[in-house]
């Protein structure tokens, strides 16, 4: 979203933005376990000039070859109401994404997997219902696709309950089951039910059906849609472009709807002398009951970025331990996981830090756009977005890494609305 409003050079306002999701889109990439079940946690802790301790935990899962691929069942609701033709800076209607984001999980279906299909506006219509797929690009769901339309009102909580009931009729048992709302988000029909998203994530006797959420168009109501996909146990994500749809759907089809871990939490014991001054993640506590456990896709990272700052510095003690303790669920079994491992602060700052370089150079550059957008003037703006990209520049030297040459682009063009 943010680089939408850059390319089109607008301001991005401060409120929008949410710095652990930065880390999430941008994350770095770790190794991957060997195991189907197992997780991989790496730290990595650097020395600041400020005398604080740059922390940065990545949980990694296994990838997609190691895990293998399930049968998919698929229920799309979309969102086909009067607001779905506006069009984005780019001069894409929110209907074309919409359009574009399933053309891209064609690519990726097998001959055998499932898709139903809902479409709403102030109603709700079947469009199909238990589709056998016959392999990449089933001519039947693309036509389908292809002759949707945007008129008319929103329910959205009517298009929700449509899809549900669909994806309860058509439920796959030990399948990848997974409802896939695309919306602008602006509902203005009924009224959207979290206990109903939160019901169907949840099942007793295995993985219930979760909710992948992807927003669309210009002023995508971003709050509500991130909402809805918390509740519902999935990812959310917004298409800005073709290119982007192809990306997430196409070549990271299942890194965005598969699970590879349920419930993952990460604790951090520290030494006594130092303690945490900031955390750039979603959430943390001394108490794990407050810390809501957020599913982990496979290939994908969790990232956990922090700065820490002794007492006294005179007490920094390269044999100190620090340990890291990752805790989740097995998606077949749902039995309890956990790995563990202990190191020493003189061993963590002596090994390599790549990962912890981009993860600071990606929460630098969501925090420069915040920065920017409340500066007092134009010179301090341009200030704040120049040390951002000295950052994002200095982690990515050899201009290897696609992510940070994409932010050292958006930061210059940015710098130029100052």
């Amino acid at each position: 979203m943010a680089r939408q409003l850059i390319l089109a050079d607008r301001h991005v306002p401060a409120h929008v933005i949410r710095g652990y999701e930065f880390v999430n889109y941008y994350q770095p990439t770790y190794p991957s376990p060997q195991s189907a079940t197992d997780l991989s946690v790496v730290p990595q802790l650097a020395a600041a000039a400020d005398g604080t301790y740059r922390l940065q935990v990545g949980i990694q899962a296994p990838d997609t070859q190691v895990m293998g691929r399930r049968p998919v069942n698929l229920t799309l609701v979309l969102d086909t109401s009067g607001s779905m033709q506006s069009a984005n800076p780019n001069g894409e209607s929110a209907i074309s994404l919409l359009q574009a984001s399933v053309f891209a999980m064609a690519t990726a279906l097998q001959e055998g997997d499932v898709v139903s299909m809902v479409t709403w506006n102030n109603n709700q219509r079947t469009r199909l219902e238990n589709h056998r797929i016959t392999g990449p690009n089933d001519p039947t769901l693309l036509a389908r696709v292809q002759a949707l339309t945007a008129d008319g009102g929103t329910d959205l909580e009517g298009g929700l309950a449509a899809g549900y009931a669909l994806a309860q009729r058509t439920y796959q048992r030990h399948w990848l089951n997974r409802v896939v709302l695309i919306s602008d988000g602006w509902a203005n029909v009924g009224v959207t039910s979290a206990d109903l998203i939160a019901r169907h994530s949840h099942n007793a006797d295995g993985e219930g059906i979760y909710l992948v959420g992807v927003g669309v168009g210009d002023g995508v109501n971003d709050t509500l849609m991130d909402t809805v996909t918390e509740k519902g146990r999935g990812a959310y994500v917004f298409i800005d472009r073709w290119q982007e749809a192809d990306r997430v759907f196409g070549n990271r089809f299942l890194e965005t709807l598969e699970v590879a871990a349920r419930g993952v939490r990460l604790e951090v014991t520290l030494p006594w002398f130092l303690r945490l001054e900031a955390f750039h993640g979603e959430e943390s506590s001394t108490d794990p009951r407050v810390i809501e456990p957020q599913h982990l896709a496979p290939g994908q990272a969790m990232v956990f970025p922090q700065d820490l700052k002794p007492c006294d510095a005179a007490l920094m003690d390269d044999a100190a331990m620090l340990r890291f303790t990752a805790t989740w669920e097995d998606v077949a079994t749902l039995q309890p996981r956990r790995v563990s491992q202990s190191m020493a602060v003189g061993e963590l700052l002596a090994q390599s830090r790549a990962q912890l370089e981009k993860g600071r150079a990606v929460v630098t550059y969501a925090q420069a756009l915040v920065k920017a957008h409340e500066a007092p003037d134009r010179e301090e703006a341009r200030r704040v977005l120049d040390n951002a990209l000295a950052m994002v520049t200095s982690a990515n030297p050899d201009g290897a890494d696609a992510d940070l040459t994409e932010i050292a682009g958006l930061l210059l063009r940015y710098r130029g609305q100052f």
